[in-house]
């Protein structure tokens, strides 16, 4: 059982931070201001974002789902 929750907390190190994301996202709209409309940038990040959170937590599951299945032992 130790080893199953090793393997659980290891998964969560190696998961992608969407705060992070988010963060280099607007740094990056901010470092195009000049090209990029700013607020219009914005309100489609803020509209993706549910959509990326998602996306990602299904990952996440099959990634853990496809872990288990090439490594049923641990």
């Amino acid at each position: 059982m130790a080893n199953k929750n090793n393997n659980q907390s290891e998964f969560k190190q190696q998961s992608v931070s969407l705060t992070d994301i988010d963060t280099k996202i607007v740094e990056q709209v901010q470092q195009d201001n000049g090209d990029v409309n700013f607020s219009a940038a914005l309100r489609i990040i803020i509209r993706g974002y549910p959509a990326l959170k998602a996306g990602a937590q299904v990952a996440q599951l099959q990634a853990h789902k496809l872990h288990k299945d090439t490594h049923p032992s641990e």
